[in-house]
């Protein structure tokens, strides 16, 4: 994760603050979206559950999309394509896919589960990833890793990072 300054809009993922502290959140890649326009709206994080026991279901918002409108691609659904996980004013992102099987690692629309603000957790074989690096520490795909979306945070905003910014 970098930090910078200033930056321009494009590449824009998401509000840090859309993501709950502790949790995930799913959005679209940007890469896919023609226009900025394109992306679906994000819940306020008051919308999401506390996460102070530790275990909670982080659905950011309750509407059905991508996949259940029949939208996916490979099996993934476009508006969750990358998952951003966040602690305090870090963020991480990812490919919305489990090394496991390669499906994603939500069962419901934008619902991913963490724990104590650490651990991403595969809603399908239960495989839990660091949030820092993504690497699996339990379950059946132990030692992989999720594929890393290089972020960066600019006016508590997070940004998909070009491959030719510096780290």
């Amino acid at each position: 994760m970098s930090r910078a300054a200033n930056g321009p809009e494009r590449g824009l993922l998401c509000a840090l603050d859309d993501v709950p502290d502790g949790g995930g959140h799913g959005v679209p890649d940007v890469a896919d979206v023609a226009d900025v326009s394109d992306v679906p709206d994000v819940a306020d994080v008051s919308d999401v559950p506390d996460v102070a026991d530790g275990k909670t279901d982080l659905a950011a918002n309750g509407t059905a999309t991508g996949a259940a409108n029949g939208a996916s691609r490979d099996g993934i659904d476009p508006s969750c394509a990358i998952v951003i996980v966040r602690r305090g004013d870090d963020a991480w992102a990812y490919r919305n896919v489990c090394p496991h099987f390669s499906i994603p690692l939500n069962y419901e629309p934008d619902t991913f589960w963490a724990y104590d603000a650490q651990w991403l957790m595969c809603a399908h074989h239960s495989a839990m990833f660091r949030f820092e690096d993504g690497m699996c520490v339990d379950g059946p795909c132990e030692g992989a890793a999720l594929t890393a979306i290089p972020v960066r945070i600019v006016d508590r905003k997070v940004f998909k990072r070009d491959n030719e910014e510096e780290t």
